[in-house]
């Protein structure tokens, strides 16, 4: 089963049209599109689709799984990894994102997924001390050349997460290109305005839980 498909599955069991199903996720007809398979959803709506309407994370994956199998194509195995990488990461599953890491690391996927992926892991882990320098200035360097990260939701989600990886100068560049880059690209839309302003809490926080750290 297709992502559109299992998405329009979940919707009809619930009795919800599709406004109400996504409904502060996305606009209806952005989500129409969706689930005509017009339109690709990013994993982090997914996953906020997931969210509030209910849904289990890991049965859903297992629905799509047939559909997104490894060795279909490469494209079909990065996408499901994706999936199953953010499942693991906001559910905190180790064992789950370690055995998908070494999958990752092991196959002929993109780089800039075997970099998150390697992220990921550590910072689970609650051990980004042992992030190699060498991931660590690509995934810097990753980050800091977009042009608008806002063409790429999951990227600022994922920037949110993994912001504690960097030092302070590292971060400070970082979270001012976000910042010019918020002006320029977010224009009214709810969801995004929510992304950036969660983004900017969490760089907050970060900033405060290091002074105190320092303090003590």
């Amino acid at each position: 089963m297709l992502i559109n498909e299992a998405l329009k599955a979940e919707r009809k069991k619930k009795g919800l049209t599709q406004q109400a199903f996504s409904e502060g996720i996305c606009s209806e007809g952005n989500y129409s599109k969706i689930e005509s398979g017009k339109q690709r959803i990013t994993a982090n709506d997914l996953f906020l689709l997931l969210s509030k309407n209910y849904i289990n994370y890991s049965d859903f994956i297992q629905k799509i799984q047939t559909d997104y199998c490894f060795g279909k194509n490469n494209n079909s195995s990065e996408e499901q990894l994706k999936l199953q990488v953010a499942n693991a990461f906001y559910s905190r599953d180790v064992d789950k994102l370690k055995q998908l890491d070494f999958q990752i690391q092991n196959g002929s996927f993109k780089a800039d997924l075997k970099r998150e992926s390697n992220v990921l892991v550590h910072i689970v882990q609650k051990n980004v001390s042992k992030i190699s320098p060498k991931v660590k200035q690509e995934y810097f360097i990753n980050l800091f050349t977009v042009n608008n990260w806002f063409n790429d939701v999951d990227k600022v989600r994922l920037f949110s997460n993994t912001m504690n990886i960097f030092d302070d100068e590292e971060l400070n560049l970082l979270i001012s290109k976000f910042l010019r880059q918020s002006i320029l690209f977010v224009n009214g839309n709810v969801y995004e305005l929510e992304i950036a302003s969660g983004t900017l809490v969490n760089y907050l926080y970060l900033c405060y839980s290091r002074r105190i750290d320092e303090n003590n």
